[in-house]
């Protein structure tokens, strides 16, 4: 017999990993539901990464950071040709940390972010089905396949491809130090 009241029927969408702070799950599954508007009450920090810069911003708190260095800087500095190598994908890691780790205002989110970057959106729509909303769990996943590829041969990758690359390892790392626990996306912006 199907729940009259379940989480779906009014109007939740069921989302798996993803943890709201002081939130223990007790289903085996790791499932939870997170009802629509809650992205907006639970989302306090928002990034934009683009090409030559990095963006934070703490709304609640005021807080506005910007860096002076973005996905381009990061490719510049390491790839040389169309090939992705594990010791480009390393170094991506190596110079995007540094990037997050250089100004000591940026603090941990323990928490959601939300993005209206282009990249992003690109990411979803060709990695994650189209989905507004992307775990860490999720970008980990994607990021290890993709480290797996280049484990032990380059890949040959187009321009647009690195590019995602490098916006896939900002986000990757931001998760990481800053514990993000999800993404989403700003509204009407896919």
């Amino acid at each position: 017999m199907a729940q009259l009241l379940s989480p779906e029927s009014l109007g939740a969408m069921k989302i798996q990993f993803v943890y709201f702070p002081g939130y223990t799950p007790v289903c085996p599954t790791k499932t939870i539901y997170q009802f629509d508007y809650w992205t907006h009450i639970m989302n306090e920090f928002e990034f934009s990464v683009s090409a030559h810069q990095t963006q934070f911003l703490w709304a609640s708190a005021g807080v506005s950071i910007t860096t002076a260095a973005g996905y381009d800087d990061v490719l510049k500095k390491i790839v040389t040709s169309t090939q992705l190598s594990s010791y480009a994908l390393e170094m991506m890691i190596y110079l995007t940390e540094e990037i997050i780790e250089a100004d000591k205002r940026i603090m941990p989110v323990n928490g959601n972010a939300t993005s209206h970057d282009d990249l992003l959106c690109a990411l979803s729509n060709r990695y994650f089905n189209g989905a507004n909303l992307i775990t860490d769990t999720a970008i980990e996943s994607l990021f290890n396949r993709l480290a797996d590829s280049v484990s032990y041969t380059d890949r040959a990758c187009t321009p647009e491809e690195l590019t995602q690359v490098a916006y896939l390892v900002f986000i990757r790392e931001m998760a990481h130090h800053l514990s993000i626990q999800a993404i989403s996306m700003k509204r009407g912006k896919c």
